[in-house]
């Protein structure tokens, strides 16, 4: 579901179609991504700029949008229209559908990956730079529920950390990584911020540091020391076992 709303274009076709009280035309849909992005022409522009935006959605947006479960697209008529999917009912994810910028697609990109999700929460909650060996102790303590892992068992997660997860959120900028000393830190990422506020609640509970990310993410979170299936994941009010 990160996916479905990771970028700043899908997160406008959901929000164009959210609008609408029927089915629209993917032309319809497409003059109407056009008007309202200013990295596209608007529609006094050519034709073959508009087919080009109508080319992308018709292969590469609305297929993936349609196996989220967000919209239902009938491919004969070539028409589409959001679902009844409950994370429409919700005036937060209509916020996020309205956020728009790289950074904040940087920062859904980093959170559609589950272990990356919970390495933005460690990071995130530390405020501080830690070793790349000291988040793999924490990682491996948040996913196995063991207080004292061994070199030999973090070992594996210190290898995927160095070669996969840390430069990829480094290179959207979202922490800080110095593959010489292995030291890694949150920015205080203006994108991961903004998505934060949209969604930010009131939490009276000290221990719950995460500001209850996306509407109430971290209900069940207690401490980064103990265990939590998914501190950053989806939020249980817009998941929709109907819709996938």
């Amino acid at each position: 579901m990160f996916s479905a709303v990771g970028t700043s274009q899908r997160r406008s076709v959901l929000a164009t179609l959210s609008d609408e009280h029927s089915a629209i035309s993917e032309q319809e849909l497409a003059l109407a991504l056009a008007g309202n992005n200013t990295e596209v022409p608007s529609t006094d522009g050519s034709r073959e700029k508009i087919q080009t935006i109508r080319t992308n959605l018709h292969h590469t947006q609305l297929p993936l949008l349609e196996d989220s479960g967000l919209i239902e697209w009938n491919r004969e008529d070539e028409t589409v229209t959001t679902t009844d999917h409950s994370a429409f009912k919700d005036p937060q994810f209509q916020q996020l559908l309205e956020t728009e910028g790289k950074k904040v697609d940087d920062a859904m990109a980093g959170l559609a990956n589950k272990r990356r999700r919970l390495i933005l929460a460690i990071l995130r909650e530390t405020r501080a730079s830690m070793s790349k060996t000291g988040l793999a102790r924490r990682i491996y303590q948040q996913e196995n529920d063991e207080t004292e892992p061994t070199q030999t068992m973090i070992e594996p997660l210190v290898v995927a950390l160095s070669h996969v997860h840390l430069p990829q959120l480094s290179d959207t900028e979202i922490i800080d990584y110095n593959d010489v000393t292995g030291r890694v830190a949150y920015t205080n990422h203006l994108g991961l911020e903004e998505v934060i506020t949209h969604f930010q609640r009131p939490q009276t509970r000290v221990v719950s540091r995460f500001d209850n990310f996306l509407g109430g993410l971290l209900s069940t979170y207690t401490s980064i020391g103990k265990s939590a299936d998914d501190p950053f994941g989806w939020p249980l009010s817009w998941s929709d076992s109907s819709h996938g």
